[in-house]
């Protein structure tokens, strides 16, 4: 699900490897788990205001800035080392809140707009076997992407959410204001290339 049980699972991990002392640690964690508090209540007032797809889209979108931030800001450490650890940081909390206020709480939305009534109960199911599926991959590979790509280890999250954006853009359709009878239709209509920029 985008990294998101790398982040919380080894932030203090990551945190001391951009330079963050041990003894600011309990700090710099207050804040970021507080932010993602923060940034829950919003998203349910995004989702609300613009409907979980947009929610979603956008939350997507700035999720994969901040993967390709933080990146940027391990890879050249070297060019600036006392700038870059603290856009380490900067790129965390973009991302934190990027998933707390898009991704978190719109994908369940999406996920109950475009179910029915009959299949709504299994799908939830699913959804949720899924994501402790994902979870336990977040928990267990991240030691190996950052012994084994260093700078790097972020590259896989990304990827993956650069194929969820292209999901989201491609199958899954912008829901607000839509009957559950117009959704179904499109469902079964096929792939198609989602309404997600129109007003």
């Amino acid at each position: 699900m985008g990294g998101i049980d790398t982040i919380l699972l080894y932030s203090s991990v990551i945190f001391i490897n951009v330079g963050i002392s041990k003894g600011n640690m309990i700090f710099i964690n207050i804040g970021a788990y507080s932010l993602m508090v923060l940034s829950s209540v919003v998203c349910t007032m995004l989702v609300n205001k613009f409907g979980g797809y947009r929610v979603l889209f956008v939350g997507t979108n700035v999720l994969i800035f901040s993967q390709v931030l933080f990146t940027i800001s391990q890879a050249l450490t070297y060019l600036a080392p006392t700038v870059m650890p603290t856009l380490a940081v900067v790129s965390i909390f973009i991302y934190l809140a990027a998933w707390s206020a898009g991704i978190n709480g719109s994908v369940f939305a999406v996920l109950g707009e475009i179910t029915t009534d009959e299949n709504r109960t299994a799908m939830y199911g699913y959804a949720a076997v899924s994501f402790w599926i994902f979870t336990w991959i977040g928990a267990f590979v991240p030691p190996y992407l950052l012994l084994g790509y260093r700078a790097y280890a972020m590259t896989p999250w990304l990827v993956w959410t650069v194929l969820m954006l292209l999901y989201i853009i491609f199958c899954l359709p912008d829901t607000r204001g839509k009957r559950s009878e117009d959704i179904q239709t499109q469902f079964s209509q096929g792939f198609f290339i989602s309404d997600c920029l129109a007003p």
